[in-house]
């Protein structure tokens, strides 16, 4: 025999909901904080893509990681590094010595970090696009770096 009273039903909703915004907030400060995976120069070389389908690099003999090196004078780095940071959505510069520059993109939702290296070699500028994390970024290297070529000729620099 009940009395006709029933407790009040407890909504579960904003539980839940402040769970996965704390989740996915967590998951936005990890992925800033993962360091950039063999960056720089080896042996005076932009280091090799790793077994993954988420770099692109000039000089690489394998199709899925190869692209051509920016046909522009190794002098007009700078320039060129001035052109990346125009056109390429949420891109800072990192460094930019010696013949040699690093920039950093973000992707808009999540944060995953992108690493971009330039370096000047003769009459050419060599290229290194990678994402930090994951096995794939679905070509958004490869686009980057054809993205940065197609501004670098609108604007001139190579000329």
């Amino acid at each position: 025999m009940t009395d006709g009273f029933e407790p009040p039903r407890r909504r579960r909703w904003p539980v839940v909901l402040g769970l996965l915004l704390m989740v996915l907030v967590a998951a936005r400060l990890a992925v800033g904080l993962v360091p950039p995976p063999q960056i720089g120069l080896r042996v005076g070389e932009l280091y090799p893509c790793p077994d993954r389908d988420n770099c692109v690099r000039s000089g690489a003999s394998d199709p899925r990681h190869a692209i051509e090196p920016l046909a522009c004078p190794g002098d007009r780095l700078e320039e060129v590094v001035g052109v990346a940071l125009d056109v390429l959505p949420r891109t800072e510069m990192v460094v930019v010595r010696d013949g040699y520059a690093h920039l950093r993109s973000t992707s808009r939702w999540m944060g995953f970090v992108d690493d971009l290296e330039l370096q000047a070699d003769g009459d050419q500028i060599q290229v290194r696009a990678a994402a930090r994390l994951g096995r794939r970024d679905f070509d958004v290297n490869r686009e980057r770096v054809e993205s940065l070529r197609e501004a670098v000729e609108t604007a001139g620099v190579c000329d």
